[in-house]
């Protein structure tokens, strides 16, 4: 039996590896040359067309029924402050776990 598995040979690996995935990757994977197709670029503009329709009411400029703007922002907190409480949270949940 040892013999047997000493002599099969591993089979070959069908992963690729990093360089053969990146060798296909152009700059249309990254979609820089998205302004050369003028399909794309009509058709992007039928949907702006569309979504700027949605968003206006009528000739007035008055948005629809129902919208309303994000208005003041002084509520809304700071990265240091979310980073801040969630530390705070993580703390009170390990203290809860381990009875502190």
């Amino acid at each position: 039996m040892k013999e047997l598995l000493e002599s099969a040979k591993p089979l070959p690996s069908t992963k690729k590896q990093r360089g053969e995935l990146r060798k296909n990757v152009d700059a249309d994977y990254y979609g820089y040359r998205d302004e050369d197709d003028d399909m794309l670029l009509e058709y992007e503009e039928a949907q702006e067309e569309i979504a700027m329709g949605r968003t206006i009411q009528d000739d007035s400029g008055e948005p629809e029924e129902g919208w309303s703007a994000i208005g003041d922002v002084s509520g809304i907190p700071r990265q240091a402050e979310v980073e801040k409480w969630l530390v705070d949270r993580r703390k009170r949940r390990l203290m809860e776990r381990y009875g502190v």
